[in-house]
């Protein structure tokens, strides 16, 4: 009896581990000189393959140092330029060239507001961001490169439709052993009473 309430408790782990989907997450570094002047992460579902772009993150946050933070929704809804490029293949960001020399590594821009941020790699290398009002406020030109590292960390998420009807039948299993164990139980001792 005990190894099938087990069996049961052990396929209701499997389901619900099932469940958990599985995100890496890439932490980053904008350096000028050796000094940090941004950083970030971005997070895709682990097992995605090539390159993505914004839409195929399911989390993304860059943070000026002494200025604002801009997260995927604003960089999703940047209607002036969009741009993101990350290899899962080599786990490094594709630059592309948008004019001659400029290289774009990645960025968001609405210049409607002039909010946003361009990381270019192309020469000179630079930030460039852009707050409420004021364009180019801060432009950091020289940085070394953009540090940055590969987390894969679980991120639980609701259980799939298809696992709900295994979750039921699993605790209708367990209910049905438990149950059973019981009137097995009351059955023994009312034979026990019976016979004193």
């Amino acid at each position: 009896m005990r190894a099938l309430v087990l069996n049961a408790c052990v396929a209701l782990v499997v389901i619900l581990y099932g469940s958990v989907a599985r995100a890496t997450t890439v932490d980053f570094t904008i350096l000028d000189s050796a000094t940090k002047v941004a950083g970030g992460s971005f997070s895709f579902a682990t097992g995605l393959t090539g390159v993505l772009s914004y839409s195929n993150l399911s989390a993304f946050s860059v943070q000026i140092l002494g200025g604002p933070t801009y997260d995927l929704t604003f960089a999703e809804t940047a209607p002036n330029y969009q741009y993101f490029a990350y290899n899962t293949s080599t786990n490094v960001f594709v630059p592309t060239n948008i004019g001659g020399s400029e290289y774009e590594v990645l960025g968001a821009l609405n210049l409607s507001n002039l909010t946003g941020f361009i990381v270019s790699s192309g020469s000179p290398e630079q930030l460039a961001t852009y707050y409420t009002g004021c364009q180019d406020c801060s432009v950091f030109s020289g940085y070394t490169t953009i540090n940055y590292n590969v987390i894969t960390t679980p991120v639980t998420t609701t259980p799939l439709p298809a696992a709900f009807p295994l979750f039921g039948a699993g605790l209708g299993l367990i209910g049905l052993l438990v149950g059973r164990r019981q009137r097995n139980i009351a059955g023994a001792r009312a034979n026990v009473s019976g016979a004193a």
